[in-house]
Formats: structure tokens, C-alpha cells, sequence
């Protein structure tokens, strides 16, 4: 089978998967294999298998991903996320300006899924705005998600600058517009007309600002830990692990927590065990598993296309597609720029565009795993986060290309 055909296929049966309200974990295993099987048979599912096992990445995801898990859970449980939450608009006086930080400034801990530490607090702060779950989940994934259009230590700013011979300071100088409009298409969207507000403002104020680097310590330290020690330990050595920076950081952080709160070890045991970490875990195992699956699929049909279309719609829809429909931005850079590049010349604003193009429709797709673990902490379908999602990657994508056409295209 023509492997565009079959992307076009899983895209669908992945849609149908995601309303029938399927386990995300699952729903990845069997797309992986049907996409395998219908591209190269029993064999190319094989292959696909074996290569994931193999593959470090996919037990660096997993592990961390779980630690992840047992981080939030315990705060959670032990109530220190509600505390954290209302010390947090206590002291800054914003709730809105706390729904907005809180999520970017965790979106520093470089890890897939890493939505997952900041929407235990935009949940609570989200109770003060009387903003619904879906809307809670709209503005955990989209401001996580806006300062990596301009963050210089992003690994996806940096692949596409040296894929495209482009520098990460120029592609940054020219994405800070894009920033500014994501930032007021998320707040127009997420944080205005508002039903209720059930906290006056006068209240808002007296915070205890100890209090709040007690409770938020514990999440600091894994930040820091994590890129202090990067530099040094991660893909050092020749172990099954490679991002143990992450690693060591996150488990940092749970035994902070742990002794913070003075937990029990039955209740640590528990949260280890339960479903919801463990299911978790598996989604980053399956997404990877899924993942192999998509980067051994030939794409050339998107060139001959080109043929046809005026070159920047592609500059901006092949990259968007790509990401839209694997939930790998990094995939979706190293599939479209070599496309691209037959097409059309990587100028400094053409790789721009491609970068900003890939980067807003990944956070909309319905693979992304921040939005699949917000969505399942908040415990909404992913389809009905698109009521927010799709005017606001829409709006984001079509603001940004009329800028770059107006101010760097000729």
C-alpha cells in the first residue's frame, strides 16, 4: 500500500479510536501494527517491534514518564498541589497570569508529556476562574507550549536550525512575533469570557512567599537537577538509559516530596502501582512504538504535488500535516525539510515558517502526548478539546504566515 494512503488511513482510524474513548496506549499499539502490516506485512511488524525494544529512547521515555506519574500523583494525593495552587494566586495576585506561567515556565523540563506536572495547578487556579475541565486542559497544552517557539535550548529550534544551515538566533529573532500572537490567541480564547468569578480580587493578596518555595521545591529542584546534570551525564556511558539526568532529577524531586509531606510508605506504594501511573508509562512505550513505525515511511508523494501548488502553501502545509498526524515534531522537521528543500529554496524565513508551521499544528495533534495526558488527568475525550484547539491553532498558523508573507517573504 502507497504509504501517504496508509497515513491518511491511520489518521482516521486513530480519530475513530480517540472517540470510542479506547486506552491511548492501546490505541497507539494497534495503529502501529496496522500501519506496519498494511505498509510491509507481518515481516515490517516484526521489524518495527524489535527496533522499538532496541531503541533507548523508548525506555527513557517510559521511565521517566512514569516518574512523572508518581511526582504529580503524590502531590496530588497529599493534597500539597491544592496549597500550592492557592500560595501561587496568593502571591502574584493573577489567577490568569497564573494560568498562563505556571505551564510555560514547567514547560522547561525538557520531557514528552511534561504538561502533566503543571495541570494539577492549573486545575485548582482553573476553580477560582470557574473555567470548565476542557477549557483547563486548552490552557495547560497551549502555554506549556508557546515559549518553545523561542526557547534556544529546545532540541526541535535546534534541529531544524542545523537541518536548515539556518541559525538558532536568527529563526528566534523572527519567531518572537509568532510567540507574542500565540500568546494573545490563548488568552482570547482560553482566559476571556470567563462565566464566573468566584474569588474577589481584594482576596487575591497576603500570600506566605516561604510557603510557596516550600511547596514548589520539590519541582524546582527536579528543573535544576535535571540541567545542571545534563550536560554531564546524559549519553555518557553505555547503559539502557541515556537521560538520566531526568531521570535523577524527577526521582530528586518525589523524594523531596515525599519527606515534605511525611507520607506513609503504604501510600507511596500505592500511587507506584496504581493504574492511572502505570497506564501512563505504557503510553510512552506505545508512542514510541508508534513512532518507529511513521519515520520508516517513504513520503515522496508530497513532492510530486509540488508541481501543482504554489510552493508556500506547502512551506506551510507539509510541515503542518506531518505534525498534525504523528504527534512528533521532530519527526515532522526531519520528514519536511528535505521535501521542502526540492521545492523551494531554506531561506532564513522559509526555514522559519517550516519550523513555526510543524511546531503549532503538533501541539493540536491528537497523538501529542501533552494534550493525551492532560486530557487524561482532566478526564476529557481529546475530541472535545479541539472546541478551543482548532480556532486556536488556526488562528496562530494563519496570523503567522500573512506576518512572515508581509515582513520577510518577497
Amino acid at each position: 500500500m502507497d504509504a501517504c494512503f496508509g497515513l491518511l488511513v491511520l489518521l482516521g482510524v486513530v480519530l475513530v479510536m480517540l472517540y470510542l474513548g479506547i486506552p491511548v496506549w492501546l490505541i497507539f499499539v494497534l495503529s502501529a501494527f496496522l500501519l506496519s502490516f498494511l505498509i510491509g506485512g507481518l515481516p515490517n511488524v516484526y521489524d518495527v517491534f524489535v527496533n522499538t525494544l532496541g531503541d533507548s529512547n523508548t525506555w527513557d521515555l517510559a521511565v521517566i514518564m512514569y516518574l512523572i506519574a508518581v511526582f504529580v500523583y503524590l502531590y496530588r494525593v497529599s493534597g500539597a498541589i491544592k496549597d500550592l495552587g492557592r500560595e501561587l494566586m496568593l502571591v502574584i495576585g493573577r489567577p490568569r497570569l497564573v494560568s498562563m506561567l505556571v505551564p510555560a515556565i514547567l514547560g522547561l523540563l525538557p520531557v514528552p508529556g511534561g504538561a502533566l506536572m503543571s495541570a494539577p495547578i492549573v486545575d485548582e487556579v482553573g476553580e477560582y476562574l470557574g473555567v470548565d475541565r476542557v477549557k483547563k486542559l486548552f490552557v495547560n497544552v497551549w502555554f506549556r507550549h508557546v515559549i518553545f517557539v523561542v526557547y534556544p535550548l529546545g532540541s526541535i529550534l535546534v534541529l531544524t536550525s542545523i537541518l536548515t544551515g539556518t541559525s538558532v538566533w536568527s529563526l528566534i529573532e523572527m519567531q518572537l512575533p509568532v510567540m507574542l500572537i500565540m500568546i494573545v490567541v490563548g488568552y482570547v480564547i482560553g482566559l476571556t469570557r470567563l462565566q464566573r468569578q468566584p474569588i474577589s480580587s481584594k482576596t487575591l493578596c497576603g500570600g506566605n512567599r516561604v510557603v510557596l518555595l516550600k511547596l514548589f521545591s520539590p519541582i524546582i529542584a527536579s528543573i535544576t537537577i535535571a540541567l545542571i546534570l545534563n550536560p554531564f551525564i546524559d549519553y555518557k556511558y553505555n547503559l539502557p538509559l541515556n537521560r538520566l539526568s531526568m531521570i535523577i532529577g524527577i526521582s530528586i524531586g518525589i523524594t523531596l516530596l515525599y519527606i515534605q509531606i511525611s507520607s506513609t510508605p503504604k501510600t507511596l506504594l500505592k500511587i507506584l502501582s496504581s493504574r492511572e501511573t502505570i497506564e501512563l508509562a505504557l503510553i510512552g512505550f506505545s508512542a514510541m512504538l508508534l513512532r518507529k513505525t511513521l519515520i520508516g515511511l517513504d513520503l515522496g508523494c508530497f513532492v510530486s504535488i509540488s508541481q501543482h501548488v504554489n510552493p508556500l502553501i506547502l512551506v506551510v502545509l507539509v510541515p503542518a500535516i506531518f505534525s498534525f498526524v504523528t504527534g512528533v515534531n521532530t519527526t515532522s522537521i526531519a520528514l519536511s525539510v528535505p521535501i521542502i528543500a526540492r521545492i523551494i529554496d531554506l531561506t532564513p524565513p522559509i526555514a522559519s515558517l517550516l519550523f513555526v508551521s510543524a511546531y503549532i499544528s503538533y501541539i493540536a495533534s491528537p497523538l501529542h502526548l501533552c494534550l493525551i495526558y492532560s486530557a487524561k488527568y482532566y478526564k476529557v475525550n481529546i475530541t472535545k478539546s479541539y472546541k478551543y484547539l482548532a480556532p486556536a491553532t488556526i488562528a496562530s498558523l494563519l496570523l503567522s504566515t500573512i506576518f512572515y508573507i508581509l515582513l520577510y517573504i518577497r
